[in-house]
């Protein structure tokens, strides 16, 4: 397992136990004792939570400088190890 999806991971579970505990989203309950105005302030919280998240990672794409021709000589780069 790699680094970034451990970070992913840790991170992203991290963030949904703070927005549960700021909700105070009931512990070990049926769904049907959860009241309707918790459930919706998690969509209050966390879509905004998201659109951030998303919006910061597209930043990062749109700043990250591939293009067709370096991928493809990393491409050939990459093939050219896997080959003896």
């Amino acid at each position: 397992m790699s680094f970034a999806h451990k970070m992913t991971t840790g991170v992203g579970t991290f963030l949904a136990g703070l927005i549960l505990s700021i909700i105070a989203f009931p512990i070990e309950s049926d769904i049907d004792a959860v009241p309707i105005e918790t459930i919706r302030d998690l969509g209050m919280v966390g879509d905004p939570v998201l659109f951030i998240i998303y919006i910061t990672s597209l930043a990062f794409l749109v700043r990250y400088p591939l293009t067709l021709e370096l991928y493809r000589k990393i491409r050939k780069q990459l093939d050219s190890r896997d080959t003896p």
